[in-house]
């Protein structure tokens, strides 16, 4: 299943120096879900090659990434890079990805898997307990009529602008 799948590339500069490296761990998905919640699992035919974890390394800095999926669509749901920052501390980053399918039942009917709804970006320092959130972007959508169908459009694009509560809704503040 995994034949001829990238394992490893390695760069050397002209004095035989490695430079820059990448190895990637894989996996094959042998269960997927028949609906947008995830549930019940099938079983396709033969599987679904996936990176779970890639380890970069350029000049000496390494980073390292965990990718976890979507069992309904096979998306990245949730990627996790852990890296050192100038102080020498580990930072990990976090973004996470909800879909257009699991908040729109017809997008999903429509097999339009890949529309994103919201991604959250957050960081943390090793010696932090929670996540930070750096950045939130929700995409809205909405079906318009065409002249045979009805299909599936962006409809506004909103980003947080703050970081704390909002005093009127209790939520981040918005800018569309």
């Amino acid at each position: 299943m995994l034949d001829g799948m990238l394992l490893a590339k390695q760069q050397y500069d002209t004095s035989g120096k490695l430079i820059s490296a990448t190895t990637s761990s894989w996996t094959v998905a042998t269960q997927i879900a028949t609906n947008p919640q995830g549930t019940p699992l099938r079983t396709p035919h033969g599987g679904i090659p996936q990176v779970y974890a890639t380890t970069n390394m350029l000049d000496g800095v390494t980073t390292t990434t965990e990718i976890a999926y979507s069992l309904a669509s096979g998306n990245p749901t949730r990627t996790t890079s852990s890296y050192y920052g100038s102080t020498g501390e580990e930072i990990t980053r976090q973004t996470l990805t909800t879909y257009a399918y699991e908040k729109y039942a017809t997008i999903w009917q429509q097999n339009l898997l890949k529309l994103v709804a919201q991604t959250t970006t957050q960081t943390k320092t090793a010696s932090a307990t929670n996540y930070e959130i750096q950045a939130i972007n929700v995409q809205t959508y909405q079906q318009w009529n065409g002249t045979k169908a009805f299909y599936w459009a962006p409809n506004a694009q909103y980003t947080a602008t703050t970081a704390g509560p909002h005093r009127s809704r209790g939520g981040a503040r918005w800018h569309a």
